[in-house]
């Protein structure tokens, strides 16, 4: 089954009911992580950047330098 963005909105959705008290974005980051490592079965950077990218669609480099900071 490939994953597509509308996963990773739900997910983000289910991390924000689960902590209501984290900002919008350490929800998105926090969901994103947790997401790309799931669905690559890492906890690698590179690859669960290499996964978060090819499900939003954006270039590895860009997601790589998101999800460090």
């Amino acid at each position: 089954m490939k994953y597509n963005s509308a996963y990773l909105k739900q997910w983000s959705q289910e991390v924000s009911r689960h902590f209501p008290n984290l900002s919008w974005p350490q929800v998105s980051g926090l969901a994103t992580w947790s997401f790309g490592m799931m669905m690559s079965r890492s906890s690698s950077l590179t690859q669960v950047s290499e996964c978060i990218a090819q499900v939003n669609g954006e270039k590895f480099t860009n997601t790589r330098q998101g999800l460090q900071h």
